[in-house]
């Protein structure tokens, strides 16, 4: 519980800290980079906890809640999230981008959904680092059409492919 809350207070520090100068463009553009880098950077956190913790055999959080059914419900919604950002890319004013990646990310998302009423924790676990590499297969096309920030396209390929290496490792600890 003290490190969700340090997690949170961080999260508050630096939304406050980043906005506080909003009047310099610059420094709120750079301002701006940094929170992308940090709350993409901290959301692999659960990530890594629920590994961790599965590994360490702890099966519940002291509510009763099976952390196995936590981390499948976070990665569900994070994959969710990407492919939403992803079809929101695709609103662009000068239409860029191709209209297959609006079908693309709510293919993945129909998809995870409709699994996770059917599929045990750990085929879901499988299904979601599945649907992330495709996500970044998708967003890596857009990056050739839309510039991103300096150092984004590799941080988000290294954070992506590690939290995709720590679903698999939940699901191989939990079949």
């Amino acid at each position: 519980m003290i490190c969700w809350l340090c997690y949170i207070g961080v999260l508050i520090i630096v939304l406050v800290y980043s906005y506080r100068s909003m009047a310099d463009e610059m420094l709120l553009s750079s301002a701006n980079r940094y929170v992308h880098s940090m709350l993409t950077i901290f959301g692999m956190v659960p990530f890594i906890g629920g590994t961790l913790l599965l590994y360490g055999n702890i099966t519940t959080w002291p509510h009763g809640v099976q952390v196995a059914e936590t981390m499948n419900v976070y990665g569900v919604l994070i994959a969710s999230f990407l492919a939403g950002s992803h079809w929101g890319m695709t609103l662009s004013p000068d239409g860029a981008t191709h209209p297959y990646a609006a079908i693309c990310s709510n293919i993945v998302v129909v998809l995870l959904w409709l699994s996770y009423s059917v599929l045990s924790i750990p085929a879901m676990l499988v299904l979601e680092s599945m649907a992330l590499g495709i996500l970044l297969v998708q967003e890596r096309a857009t990056w050739e059409i839309h510039s991103m920030p300096a150092g984004y396209a590799s941080m988000r390929v290294v954070i992506t492919i590690l939290v995709m290496v720590l679903l698999l490792l939940m699901a191989y600890k939990l079949w």
